[in-house]
């Protein structure tokens, strides 16, 4: 457990880093470019849609794993509509 607490701290460190540096050269209005890629339909674009859907179906799971009421009435009531 220490050793996979010491890759999260790796992790967010380098990731915190990179974040940083991608924000003080671009700047940091990532919603334009993040919704501008989807528009534009290229690799990128394709790339956001993925992980967008996918964080969303994770964070869906999550409510549901931890019972929470309003993952499992929208679950409930999309599985009783494709019934």
């Amino acid at each position: 457990m220490a050793a996979f607490r010491a890759y999260l701290v790796v992790v967010l460190a380098c990731l915190s880093g990179y974040t940083l540096v991608v924000g003080f050269n671009h700047g940091w209005n990532l919603l334009p470019i993040f919704f501008s890629n989807l528009a534009d339909m290229t690799w990128s674009g394709q790339f956001n849609f993925d992980f967008m859907t996918f964080l969303g179906l994770s964070g869906i799971w999550v409510a549901w794993r931890h019972s929470s009421p309003v993952a499992q009435s929208h679950l409930a009531s999309s599985h009783s509509s494709a019934a």
